[in-house]
Parts: structure tokens; sequence; C-alpha cells
């Protein structure tokens, strides 16, 4: 059974490169200090255990060149406490992370520690991610600081393969300056559909377009299907429900900003300029996007930038996604990766990685909102998190396979003015359960 889960592992690894989940999706390697290897000159190999009175090293691999400096002093704090342990980080490409983890953490020449994100599934199914319940009990880890929507993804019949390190917190943002021009009153808390098409509306004119309606998952659509009272899939991943009314009528509302009212950038606008470059030169006068993106439209536009939450119809709910640090079952070091996973949970440890992600631990909150404390609306980000749902799962490990049928979808139907969006949900559904059932 679990060869043949090796196997749909290894047969995945295509739409892997392809796809991006929330924060750090893509990162580059170049020059990565001392102590992190660029992944070209590593082949990955998990350590044996160290001798009396030499030091454990461990291999940690992460995707995020952005995520470099936070990864660095998380690593150097945990040093200082565990003289015993050295922590040998590699940054990945996303283009070739999955991948690399496929190849090498079977036959045990993988990292000790790696990020993990919604793909796990496949992961814990053939046996090569470490269960840590009984260390997490046995050492008093308290998890519930961390958002349950984070946390449950990492987390199977009751057995914990991950701790989160950090979140996706999701919402609007605005370019004062544009609003200011055209006299409209800047977002407030609590606004709705209707506010915010009215908004989108009353900033068009030649010069730029009220907001970007982007194709993209876990900053576009997917937070009008929910705020729609919609929903990805039923609570086991097996049914999923994207062709229900709700979540029909969320992607027909932001298809018809692009082709009735016009108030914002086709697809194939979109495809020739990135929606947040459109932003950030002044061609929209709104965006939903994620934490991650805080730090580049804050350098582009100072205070000009405003934030606020993701429009509400039936709810406010917004997806989210977490990354965790999990272990390989491969690895012969997990005591040493167990004492630096428990560590990169704690305030101490996310305290040091706020200038690049939300923290996953509750604690460290105040720690992100004093690094951001010039852009006070940033709380909107954090708060974001009370009425999360988690990015999609599909039963079977076919998360990332479905995942790739559905931004197929999105991009046909962003490109055709007259989609009929309905029959192209019904055809996703038809083609998902296809997939999740497939043995």
């Amino acid at each position: 059974m679990r060869k043949k889960q090796v196997t749909q592992i290894l047969t995945v690894c295509s739409a892997a490169a392809v796809l991006m989940t929330g924060c750090g999706g893509s990162a580059s390697t170049g020059n990565t200090g001392s102590n992190t290897k660029s992944a070209s000159s590593v082949t990955g190999s998990v350590s044996g255990n160290a001798a009396e009175g030499e030091k454990t090293t461990l291999n940690f691999y992460y995707w995020d060149e952005g995520q470099k400096e936070g990864m660095d002093a998380m690593i150097a704090l945990f040093e200082e406490e565990h003289s015993d342990i050295t922590v040998e980080s590699t940054i990945v490409p996303w283009s070739e992370y999955w991948t690399k983890l496929q190849t090498s953490i079977p036959n045990g020449t993988g990292p000790d520690v790696f990020w993990m994100n919604l793909y796990i599934q496949p992961y814990i199914e053939a046996g090569l991610i470490y269960d840590m319940t009984d260390d997490i009990k046995n050492d008093g880890v308290d998890l519930s600081v961390f958002p349950e929507s984070v946390l449950q993804v990492y987390q199977t019949d009751g057995h914990t393969y991950g701790i989160p390190k950090d979140y996706d917190g999701i919402s609007v943002f605005y370019n004062k300056e544009i609003f200011d021009e055209k006299n409209v009153d800047y977002p407030k808390e609590g606004w709705t559909w209707d506010d915010f098409e009215k908004s989108a509306k009353a900033l068009t004119d030649d010069s730029h377009y009220g907001y970007a309606a982007n194709p993209s998952a876990e900053i576009g659509y997917r937070s009008f299907m929910l705020s729609n009272g919609g929903a990805f899939t039923n609570k086991d991943y097996t049914e999923p429900l994207y062709n229900s009314a709700e979540d029909v009528e969320a992607l027909q509302f932001l298809h018809d900003m692009m082709y009735v009212s016009k108030c914002s950038p086709t697809a194939s606008d979109m495809i020739e300029m990135d929606p947040g470059d459109m932003f950030i030169g002044g061609q929209v006068g709104m965006i939903s996007d994620g934490s991650w993106s805080l730090s580049k439209y804050a350098d582009a536009l100072g205070d000009q930038m405003g934030i606020m939450e993701m429009p509400g119809k039936v709810n406010n709910n917004t997806p989210t996604a977490g990354l965790a640090l999990s272990i390989s079952a491969k690895s012969s070091n997990t005591k040493a990766a167990m004492k630096f996973v428990e560590f990169a949970a704690t305030k101490e440890a996310q305290d040091a990685t706020v200038s690049a992600a939300i923290p996953a631990n509750a604690e460290s909150a105040g720690a992100w909102l004093a690094h951001y404390a010039e852009y006070p609306d940033a709380h909107y980000l954090i708060d974001s998190i009370n009425e999360s749902v988690s990015n999609p799962m599909y039963a079977n490990g076919k998360t990332q396979e479905g995942e790739q049928i559905m931004s197929d979808a999105i991009n046909n139907i962003w490109l055709d003015e007259h989609a009929d969006i309905q029959s192209a949900m019904d055809k996703v559904v038809s083609d998902l359960k296809a997939v999740i059932n497939e043995k």
C-alpha cells in the first residue's frame, strides 16, 4: 500500500511545480549565507546519530528566499540554546521543492525538518511524516495558541504531523490617493458586497479601474465564495461543492466586474500585467491580497496605502493557509529534530520571523503588529483568521491534482466574456469527483 502511495506522490510533481498555496509561494536562490546552502549544491542527507560529545546536524529545507532573514534569526536563537545541535538550512525554490521532497524522503536522503503545507496528506498516508503526537503531549506543547483552521491541516485521526509557523491573512488593500481624487469614502468596517461594488464603480475612469478581480484562488474568488455562505468541499473532503448556487454567484459577481460593470481589468489585461503591479502603479484603486504583500505595498504607497477587511455578504469568512514544520519519518535524528520544531513554535522563535509572515503562535501577534506599527489597519490581516476557513483539501491525497483542475477552470472562465459559469462548475465538480475516487 505505501509503495503505491509513494508512487502517487511522485505522479503529482508537475502539478506541485506550478501551484502556489499561501505565503512565499515562490522564491529564488542565490548567495544564501554561511549556514544556508543553495539547492543546487545539496543532494540532501539525513544525518546519523551523533556520537557522544559530537554535535548533531539537522538538515532543514524551506522554499522562500524572502524568509531567509527570519529563518536565520530563528536558527541562531535555537543554536544558542542547544549548543549540541547545528541546523543547516537549504533554500529549495518552489519550482523544485516538491520534486526534491518526493524523491529524497522515501529513500532516506532528504531533510530532517522541512516546511509543509496543504499537500501533506499523501506524505502522511505513505508513512513519510513523523508522528509527533506523543512528543507534543510529553513535552507539554500548547497547541491551543495556533489557529484551528491552520492546525487542522496537519492533524489526522487525532495525530499531529506538523506544528504551524505562520498563516495568511487576507484583506483589501486600497490606494487612498485614488479614493481622494474621486471623492469616494474610504472602506469602513462591516462593508458589504454592495458597498464594495459601489466603490469600485465610482473609482473607475479612463485612468484606473476600481478593483482587480484577480483569478488567484486564495486572494480572489475564495473569499467571495465563503462570504456568500458557500463552501469548497464537505467536511471529509470527499465531495466538492463548487457548483452550489452560492459559489457560482460569487464567481459571477467577480466576472461581471470585468465584463458588465467593467470596474475591473479583464483577465487578458491581468495576464499582460500582474494585478499587484497594477495596484502599485495606480491603475487600480483596490486589490484583495495577503499579508505577505504588506511590505511590498507599504514600500510602494507609503501612507497612501489603506487596509480593510474583505467585504461581507452572509458572513465575513476568508480562506487561509499556514505553513508548518514537519519531520521526516526517515530521519535518524527525530529527537533533535523535535527540539527544533518545538522551539520554532515558541513565541521567542516566531517573534524573530515577523518581518516575513504573520506568526501562527497567537502570543506573537503583538510583535507582528509592532513591526507594522506605521500601518495600524494591518490588524485586519490578523483579525481575518478569526473567521477563516482552510484552503481546500481533497480526499485520498488528491489536493494538488484538485487544485490544478480548479485553477484551469477559473482561468478559462475569466478569459471568456460569455462564460456559462454554472456549466463550468458542474464540470469541475464532476472532474474532481473522478480524481478523488480514482484508485
